[in-house]
C-alpha cells in the first residue's frame, strides 16, 4: 500500500509538472550515500529511489510529501536538460543548475539553503495543501480521501 501511495504521488506531481515516465524504485537504506536520505531523484536515469526501510515507518502524509518533493527535483533537472521542451525562468534554472553541480546532502549545514531544496519543499507543501483543500470541499474534514485511491 505504501509503495502504491509513493507511486501515486510521483504520478500526480508528474502530471501537474508536465513530466512523463518518471519511474519509482524501492531500495534498502544502505543504497543511499547518506543515512539522512530517505529518497532521491537520480538524473542519470530520470528515476526516483525511495528507501524501503523509511517507507515501513513513514506515514501517508510524509510519503506524499516525499514523492512530490523528489518529482519536483525531476522537473528542475528536466528544465536544465531540456529547456526547449520544459520552460521555466532561465535565471531560476541557472541557479538550480549551480545547486545540482554543487549539491549539499541532508545533514550538511547548507542543505536547506539550496534553491532546489527550497523550491521542492514549497512545491510539495503546496500540493499537500491543494489535496487537503479538495478533500475539505468534498466534506472530508479528516483528509481520508487522500488514502482512498
Amino acid at each position: 500500500m505504501k509503495e502504491k501511495l509513493a507511486r501515486f504521488g510521483v504520478d500526480y506531481a508528474s502530471k501537474i509538472l508536465g513530466l512523463s515516465e518518471i519511474e519509482v524504485h524501492f531500495k534498502p537504506q544502505k543504497f543511499f550515500k547518506c543515512n539522512q536520505t530517505n529518497a532521491s531523484f537520480l538524473s542519470d536515469g530520470y528515476y526516483i529511489v525511495i528507501s524501503t526501510d523509511w517507507l515501513e515507518t513513514a506515514n501517508e502524509l510524509d510519503i506524499l510529501k516525499c514523492s512530490f518533493h523528489e518529482t519536483r527535483h525531476a522537473y528542475q533537472r528536466a528544465c536544465i536538460d531540456y529547456p526547449e521542451i520544459i520552460y521555466h525562468d532561465p535565471k531560476v534554472v541557472e541557479i538550480w543548475h549551480k545547486d545540482f553541480e554543487d549539491y549539499k546532502r541532508p545533514g550538511h549545514d547548507h542543505y536547506l539553503n539550496q534553491e532546489i531544496e527550497k523550491d521542492a519543499i514549497a512545491f510539495s507543501d503546496r500540493l499537500i495543501e491543494d489535496i487537503i483543500d479538495r478533500a475539505n470541499k468534498k466534506g472530508d474534514n479528516n483528509g481520508k480521501s487522500i488514502n482512498g485511491f
